[in-house]
């Protein structure tokens, strides 16, 4: 996860975000390869978890770098953080089903959801930190 330090730069910070949602997208597509695959409960559960915990903590940077440079679309762009972490709990309450089926379908939408914001709300951020870099040269 991103460390922000009093010499982070925007520029270092965009850096980041791209190498998180690199790997956001990769534990994503190990959570429905797995389920693909049939693997057990307990390796979908800790893949699912590393997927939770690492998208909450991904989005807190986020947010965090909004508020350092003073993102003037913060609170929408945390309420889609809010709406895709539902959407995870959503997946978990799916595996405590055991509906694979459902999983599948959920990591598509999920998949979805997280590259619709990455193009979307995170290029607008990304676009106001290169703004910001502009200005502060």
């Amino acid at each position: 996860m991103s460390s922000k330090t009093a010499d982070s730069s925007p520029v270092d910070d965009l850096y980041v975000m791209k190498a998180e949602h690199d790997v956001q997208i990769k534990l994503l597509s190990a959570f429905g390869d797995a389920v693909s695959r049939q693997q057990f409960k307990v390796e979908l559960e800790g893949i699912l978890k590393q997927l939770m915990d690492y998208t909450s903590v991904h989005f807190l940077s986020e947010q965090l770098l909004m508020r350092m440079y003073a993102y003037p679309h913060y609170e929408q762009h945390e309420q889609r953080h809010t709406q895709l972490m539902e959407r995870i709990g959503t997946l978990q309450e799916s595996l405590a089903e055991g509906d694979r089926e459902r999983m599948l379908t959920m990591v598509q939408h999920l998949r979805d959801g997280i590259l619709g914001h990455i193009e979307q709300d995170d290029a607008a951020l990304a676009h106001y930190l290169q703004e910001a870099l502009a200005t502060h040269r």
